[in-house]
This record gives structure tokens, sequence and C-alpha cells, in this order.
């Protein structure tokens, strides 16, 4: 097995014990579906050959006879022992590196109707409830949201150009934004960028993990209101501050230009820029509202879930850490990103 798909391995390939597998493919069912396959058909493709046996040899489990192997991804994470606390591919610029999060339990979601429970929010919408308390296992995920000069990596092997959108609002092909996140990309294209660099897209749970970190911060950056974008026009121009005030965004943002990272980790962007595709599919009577460990939503579905606000939103109140935006996984947006992890799914 060549380095880079030991992550693979590790998060679903057989080689964990237990992990539930109903297509008997050597692929846990979470795996599949944070790559966007179907865990009850152990040959997505119709090739003869399982996705568990396609994922180990590289090849395209979404794609019939595929012939050739994909010559672009990384050593990863767990090839160190310890693993970092951040890593940074070869070939990978600053903008693309993973940053570990040690796991950790939180109070998920938010409610708005009684002041006097846990994880009370006064804007909280229903769908962000029940509130109720989520272990997550310790994984890895971009620091930056995945920019459009990563994606071109995609073209041709794991991705095709119907994945990403063109021509008015779409970053794609624009070098002239090159620092900045690829946006109007569907679900498939994200999970498939993901997969090929040996990685997948984070559940639900473990991206607002990252956001809210244990002590269930109600943005990235903390408590208090922001637009997550420093103030272009300071009164003071030596000094950078957050915009606080209404958001009023004219496109997606360069990476410099990003206020509030999470504490400690250093994750930036996970509001105020795109809104951030997820593994789950959206489950329309609500989460669960059981305890749970490294949970990832339902085995199927016919809506995907988007983290985050996007650079979209005027009012920050939509840019707090627990708001769940489900969507049809192809539908483009020009507010809408996402970025990848790694890690077991159990």
């Amino acid at each position: 097995m060549r380095a880079p798909w030991l992550a693979l391995a590790l998060s679903g390939c057989g080689l964990w014990g237990g992990l539930p597998d109903q297509d008997s493919d050597r692929l846990s069912d979470a795996d599949e579906i944070a790559r966007g396959l179907d865990p009850k058909n152990p040959d997505s493709d119709g090739d003869g050959a399982s996705d568990g046996v396609e994922v180990r040899s590289e090849t395209d489990p979404l794609r019939a006879d595929q012939a050739g192997r994909d010559p672009v991804h990384t050593s990863n994470p767990f090839l160190d022992a310890p693993p970092p606390e951040m890593w940074c591919g070869e070939g990978m610029g600053s903008n693309d590196c993973f940053q570990r999060v040690e796991g950790g339990t939180f109070l998920m979601g938010a409610q708005s109707t009684s002041p006097d429970k846990p994880g009370y929010d006064p804007n909280a919408a229903p769908s962000e409830g029940p509130p109720h308390r989520v272990t997550v296992s310790t994984f890895w995920i971009h620091r930056n949201a995945v920019g459009i000069h990563d994606v071109k990596r995609c073209q041709g092997t794991w991705c095709s150009e119907d994945m990403f959108g063109h021509g008015d609002g779409a970053n794609y092909g624009r070098d002239d934004l090159r620092d900045h996140p690829i946006n109007m990309v569907t679900w498939e294209g994200a999970a498939r960028f993901c997969a090929m660099i040996g990685a997948r897209l984070p559940t639900e749970a473990e991206w607002e993990f990252a956001a809210r970190g244990p002590e269930g911060r109600i943005f990235p950056w903390g408590n208090d209101p922001g637009c997550g974008v420093y103030d272009a026009n300071p009164a003071r121009p030596w000094e950078r501050f957050m915009v606080t005030g209404t958001c009023t965004g004219t496109g997606t943002h360069a990476y410099n230009q990003l206020f509030g990272d999470t504490p400690g980790t250093h994750i930036s962007g996970l509001a105020g820029n795109v809104l951030e595709w997820v593994a789950d599919w959206y489950d329309p009577s609500g989460p669960t509202a059981a305890d749970a460990t490294d949970p990832y939503g339902p085995l199927s579905g016919t809506l995907k879930i988007q983290r985050g606000g996007g650079w979209t939103e005027s009012d920050p109140v939509n840019l707090r850490a627990t708001i769940r935006t489900p969507v049809a996984p192809d539908v483009k947006l020009v507010d809408v990103g996402f970025r990848c992890a790694w890690g077991p799914l159990r």
C-alpha cells in the first residue's frame, strides 16, 4: 500500500475492527458516506471491482473502468508518530495545511425556547436543536477552505468540469483570485477532491466541534458578533480590527483578509467567507437528541448539509457556528465552498 492511503486504511478500509459495513466491501458505512459512495452497494460504479478495492488501489470508485491512477497524492500526517499538531504535505502551500483538533466532548446544537436549559441561544432556529452531548475523536481539518488553485489538481482524474461553477460569480479559473476559496462547487465535487488527496469531508459534528471547541463558542472566534473579516479602512490603518457591524460582502475574501481564527487551533474562515459542505445527509425530522460519539448522520437522504455563514450574509447572527443549512447536493452557490478532514470515522 502506498503511503498516501494509510489515512484511508485508518478511516475505514476494513482495518478498524467492528466498524459498520453494510455492503461488506471493506469500507465503513461512515467512510463511504463521506466519499459520496452508497454504503449499501459494494460496487458503486458497477465495473466489477468493489469500492474498497478501488479506493485501496487509488482508482476512482465512482468512475467505471478508470485506467489511470491519480499522480498527485501527497504524504499524510498518520505516517508520523505521534502525528504533528499541524501538517503541510509535500508540494502544498501554507494555505493547504491541516490542523490537528484534539478530541473531546461538547454540547452540539442550540435552542431558543428555554433560557434556563443548556444550549440556549435566542437566535437559534428549530433545525439547530435539540442540544445534545457529542464526543468527537481526534481528527485533522484544513486550516483554510480549499482554494481555487487546489482544485485544478483534481481535473481529469477525480473531478469533472461540471462539478464547479463557471462564469458570473465563480472563482474557478480566476488567476487573480488565487488566494480565495473555490466556490460554486457541488457536494460531489467537494467529496471527490477530498478523496483524491486521501482525505474526506468533515462530519457535521467534527465541523461544529472545530468551530466551537469544547467550551461551545457562539462564533468560531468567540462569543462576540462579527463578520469574520478585517475592516478594510480602519480609523487607525496601522491596526487591523474585525468588522463588527453590518456585514456587506461583494464576493469571497482572500485568506489574509479573514479575521477570527479559532482560539488555540487557528482554523480560519469557518464563518464570513464561504459556507462549507460537510459529509452528512440532512434528516428532515431533526438531529437526534441522544448523546453520541463520532456521529455521521443518516445513511441516505435527498439533501446534504452546509455549515457556517458566507459572504452574502449581512447580519452577523447568521454566522453563528450552530447554523445548519440543508441543500440539494448538486447545487452550486457563490457563497459555498468546502474544506477536507482526516481521521477515523467509527
